[in-house]
């Protein structure tokens, strides 16, 4: 059963075991749609292994199997498991002296398939410690409208243990009309407690990400900067400005925070996650971030990372100027975009993208460059003429070999330049 604590618990255990100098404790969150590519460079990033080099799943769990052995007193835990996995093919030494294995799932036949030796069961709380724990939640300053109390407690009782997000919605669907919205007050009452139009904006952000992401908390407040949801006389004052309102949404519940990736980061609860998906979807959507008016003012721009469900275009076109997506031609208007100090560009989470720029798009200092999940992004804009020779590049990652194969090129040498780059990995 999903949302019970079983993730909040193998925290607390995670943590516990951090203090003790004598573990090597690890975390690993698996959930839906895995693979075990992805699960071994987890395990990878644990043993400090590049697996980069390496494509077959057996040869890469001896490797990680040899390195593992290396270590003493290791205890890994896997959050959110749903299917039997292999420790062979995960290449850990589970049964073996000094090497344990901690997971959390909501199938009890996965974990005996598994072998797990000890089995605890999360049970749901009974409706009169439900409802107790929901009021110390609201803290005794808030008073619920009799209407809304009538309501939540109809609701913890007829749906008592029960969350899954479907279920809950063919439940609401089922409520009367009138009393749907009643129902909705409820399940977002810590939003509209925040009371202030930033926090909301920014806690609904956080709800574009994918589920179970962990999203580094600097990487972040970038994104807030940009899209003006921080304020400051500097940059230094809309940092911490963005750390402020990251902490306050730790503090009501609305964000886990998280450091076990090895930096500060945060993670939104699979269903808070789905109630901030519910509130934007009567808000407007952004489908373009920098119309090209704007371009002179992003001359010292280094570092762009995007990740949007709705966003269409980076660079947008003018009024009247075609699409080169129509076209099987390199680009269908000359305009060309310049952002000479750009050495970061990330462009992940993008769905609906069709298009970088519009045109050519000069990068005199572009070093690393990240492209994941962009299927309808189909043709790559950069450009370079004698005077501006591409940049020395470091690094490209990609995570699909297919789609990078059938892109289109403003300039076509520049596939050739970039391939020995490239580094393709799997997302899950």
């Amino acid at each position: 059963m999903g949302g019970v604590g079983k993730t909040t618990l193998a925290k607390h255990t995670y943590n516990r075991l951090l203090e003790d100098s004598r573990y090597q404790v690890h975390w690993v969150t698996v959930s839906q749609g895995f693979s075990i590519k992805g699960l071994q460079d987890n395990l990878a990033k644990i043993v400090k292994l590049d697996l980069s080099d390496e494509e077959d799943e057996h040869r890469r769990a001896d490797r990680l199997n040899r390195a593992f052995r290396q270590m003493k007193n290791v205890v890994t835990i896997l959050d959110d498991v749903w299917e039997r996995l292999s420790s062979k093919k995960l290449g850990y030494p589970l049964g073996e002296e000094g090497y344990r294995l901690i997971l959390t799932s909501r199938s009890f036949e996965i974990c005996v398939k598994m072998g797990c030796q000890k089995l605890f069961e999360v049970k749901t709380l009974n409706t009169d410690d439900a409802w107790e724990l929901f009021r110390k939640s609201l803290g005794s300053e808030t008073q619920l409208s009799p209407d809304i109390e009538r309501v939540a407690k109809s609701m913890a009782r007829s749906m008592r243990g029960v969350t899954d997000i479907r279920e809950w919605k063919n439940a609401l669907n089922e409520f009367p009309d009138d009393m749907e919205n009643d129902v909705f007050k409820v399940l977002k009452y810590s939003y509209d407690r925040l009371r202030n139009t930033t926090m909301q904006e920014c806690f609904l952000y956080c709800g574009l990400y994918p589920e179970d992401y962990v999203i580094d908390r600097d990487e972040l407040i970038d994104r807030f900067m940009m899209e003006g949801l921080v304020k400051g006389n500097s940059r230094e004052e809309e940092f911490n400005h963005g750390h402020t309102i990251l902490n306050k949404l730790v503090k009501l519940c609305l964000l886990e925070a998280t450091d076990d990736r090895g930096y500060e980061a945060a993670r939104m609860h699979d269903l808070l996650r789905e109630m901030a998906l519910r509130i934007t979807t009567d808000k407007p959507r952004m489908k373009k971030l920098f119309p090209r008016a704007i371009l002179q003012d992003l001359k010292n721009l280094e570092k762009l990372v995007i990740g949007c469900s709705e966003m269409e275009e980076i660079i947008g076109r003018e009024a009247g100027e075609g699409s080169s997506q129509s076209s099987s031609s390199s680009s269908s208007t000359s305009t060309t975009a310049d952002l000479p100090k750009l050495k970061v560009l990330k462009l992940q989470g993008l769905p609906e993208l069709k298009s970088i720029c519009e045109g050519k798009l000069m990068c005199d200092s572009l070093e690393y460059l990240t492209f994941l999940k962009g299927p309808k992004l189909k043709r790559m804009p950069f450009y370079t003429t004698n005077e501006h020779s591409f940049p020395p590049l470091r690094k490209i990652r990609v995570n699909e070999e297919n789609w990078w194969e059938r892109l289109e090129w403003e300039q076509s040498h520049l596939n050739t330049l970039f391939q020995p780059y490239i580094t393709y990995y799997f997302v899950f």
